[in-house]
């Protein structure tokens, strides 16, 4: 796997067939080739919500087709598709996610 990107607690490996996704104590695993159906997953080690699968959604380079809240979302590309965008908006998930869930004395 290659390192792509290190920055404070921010680490993105690009591997063969995935590319992992770490913040701190948090991770998410993208697929990098659809499966034959042609879908892609993501793999989080956090729950999703409806909140989190319209964000991705939202951002108009995929499509969610459905998520569970154990933390994984099945998608296709839209033409604007980017890896580097992907990357950027499951990395936002996850340093929300952290930033909500630690203890208010960890916060000070």
């Amino acid at each position: 796997m290659t390192v792509i990107t290190q920055s404070q607690h921010k680490t993105v490996g690009i591997g063969q067939t995935q590319i992992l996704i770490n913040n701190i104590k948090e991770f998410a695993v993208l697929q990098r080739q659809p499966n034959e159906k042609g879908f892609f997953g993501i793999t989080f080690s956090i729950p999703l919500t409806a909140k989190d699968a319209d964000y991705i959604n939202n951002s108009g380079i995929v499509t969610v087709h459905r998520f569970t809240a154990d933390g994984t979302m099945v998608f296709t590309r839209k033409d604007f598709y980017d890896p580097y965008l992907m990357v950027d908006l499951i990395l936002e998930l996850l340093i929300k996610y952290e930033a909500n869930t630690q203890a208010p004395q960890q916060l000070i």
